[in-house]
């Protein structure tokens, strides 16, 4: 409690409710996924009371972020559709609602950010014990493993988003790690939280959560060289989870073989559609060659209420009948945005992704940088911003760290340093 209180400037509560109210959000955006948008509303009311500052200084990136928030409304004017396109634009509103907020909001301590972001590995960890007695309850019932695995694994998440929502967590707990370097025992627990974390990685057995957590171990040995700390006990420590995370999920043949199939079919050892149930990288090529070949003639897009319409008239128009009758989207967010509102908003929105950068390798802001490379990569496979829970994790966090992150501070500064 007494550092809950420190977090708040003057140890006020009446400046706490905004603070709480994130910490809330954060836990809950691993945990609830439909009705997460009442979570959001709390956190916009704790917003109108809490002390304010001047968006003058911040108008540039508020701009940057909230932009794409723009194309989707004017998006709907030209929509045949107008009311999937106010729906549509109703759900995106946190594209703009969290940069407004974040950026006029009096800043969050810097200890209060750190401990949001230990918030969210709680309910990362939280959803996983659900996803883990939910699955075993069922294997249990029924005797099929499969109930283990993927879709079924988590009642809640999709397996792409679980699997992001731990690289993520395990992010943040390498960081912790380095700066927890003065108490040993603290150090024990998080690298066993962090093994964990990245077994439990096989369970959803999500291919790009795969490839991200290899990403993650390159990320962070090469920020351990950069950093100078490449020869230590803790960098073995890194590579001997990440070995063992492989033993592991080789052994495993329903998720080592959801990755084996993935490099068949782009070797184009299947390439197949007719088939009732498509597999999903399949899907995804044959959706993209379709998106590149129609985009020409909708430079500007059709319009956010007629997008899923549009999606599947072209799937049709292209043979690809099991893909439009299962209502597919875009699985890229950039070549969805291109679809809805434009080639423009597409180039707006990969542009506010780079806009950080600079800052980020100024400020070394590590978890920030690894948030935007998995993000960045997530948004190639799959409409993030389609679904209310990608939405509000995206923004949430890329407005949490440019707004309250970035003020001077080094991550690996010590929590408690000493006097």
């Amino acid at each position: 409690m007494n550092k809950l209180l420190d977090s708040f400037p003057d140890r006020n509560w009446k400046n706490a409710v905004f603070p709480i109210a994130v910490g809330l959000l954060a836990f809950a955006i691993p945990v609830v996924n439909h009705g997460l948008q009442f979570v959001v509303a709390i956190v916009i009311a704790a917003w109108v009371l809490h002390p304010k500052r001047s968006l003058k200084p911040l108008w540039k990136p508020f701009v940057v972020f909230s932009g794409i928030f723009v194309f989707y409304f004017a998006g709907v004017f030209y929509s045949s559709n107008v009311s999937n396109g106010l729906d549509d634009l109703v759900q995106k509103l946190s594209l703009a609602i969290f940069p407004l907020m974040f950026a006029t909001a009096k800043p969050l301590d810097v200890r209060y950010v750190r401990m949001v972001k230990r918030i969210f590995v709680l309910g990362t960890i939280a959803a996983l014990m659900i996803a883990y007695g939910t699955s075993v309850f069922d294997f249990i019932a029924t005797g099929d493993i499969r109930e283990m695995y993927m879709s079924n694994f988590s009642p809640v998440l999709h397996p792409s988003y679980l699997a992001m929502f731990i690289n993520l967590s395990i992010a943040i707990l390498l960081l912790e790690i380095d700066r927890e370097s003065r108490y040993r025992h603290s150090e024990l627990k998080l690298w066993a939280v962090v093994l964990l974390l990245a077994l439990s990685l096989i369970f959803p057995a999500a291919k790009m959560g795969v490839i991200n957590f290899g990403l993650l171990m390159v990320f962070f040995l090469v920020l351990r060289g950069v950093q100078g700390n490449f020869f230590h006990v803790r960098t073995a420590l890194l590579v001997a989870v990440g070995v063992l995370f492989l033993v592991f999920f080789k052994m495993d043949p329903l998720a080592s073989g959801r990755l084996s199939t993935m490099v068949e079919v782009l070797e184009g050892s299947e390439e197949g559609v007719s088939q009732p149930v498509v597999e999903s990288t399949t899907a995804r090529l044959h959706i993209w060659k379709t998106l590149w070949s129609e985009l020409p003639a909708h430079p500007f897009g059709v319009g956010g209420g007629d997008t899923k319409s549009t999606l599947r008239e072209w799937y049709a128009k292209n043979d690809l009948d099991v893909l439009a009758d299962g209502g597919h989207d875009a699985h890229n967010q950039y070549l969805h945005t291109a679809v809805a509102v434009g080639i423009p908003a597409a180039l707006w929105f990969i542009f506010s992704l780079v806009y950080p950068l600079r800052r980020i390798w100024k400020k070394s802001m590590w978890i920030y940088a690894f948030f935007l490379m998995s993000i960045a990569i997530n948004f190639a496979v799959e409409s993030m911003l389609e679904k209310q829970s990608g939405i509000v994790f995206f923004t949430f966090f890329n407005a949490l760290f440019y707004f309250f992150g970035l003020r001077g501070t080094d991550e690996n500064v010590p929590v408690n340093p000493a006097p």
